[in-house]
């Protein structure tokens, strides 16, 4: 957990003077992600393959066992400090 003043920087680097974050690789993720299911659809309403040959495409393609998100939103932060905040509260 950063403090007050801290920054979090991606592999220690400066762009300009700008800090880097730790989502780029996560958002290059998701534009490939989008990328290849609107290509995927768009050769489905072109024609180009068949429902069954897409959805087995997809089913070799993912796997079968994914990792749990390890990222939290705002809300699932402010819900975990509310939480230790009305543990710690004595009074």
């Amino acid at each position: 957990m950063l403090r007050k003043g801290e920054f979090l920087v991606y592999e220690k680097e400066y762009s300009n003077t700008l800090l880097m974050l730790p989502q780029p690789v996560a958002m290059c993720y998701a534009l490939l992600a989008n990328v290849i299911t609107r290509y995927s659809n768009r050769m489905l309403e072109c024609e180009l393959i068949t429902l069954d040959e897409l959805t087995t495409i997809w089913d070799k393609a993912l796997e079968k066992k994914t990792v749990p998100p390890r990222f939290m939103t705002k809300e699932d932060y402010r819900r975990v400090f509310k939480q230790i905040r009305d543990d710690n509260d004595f009074t």
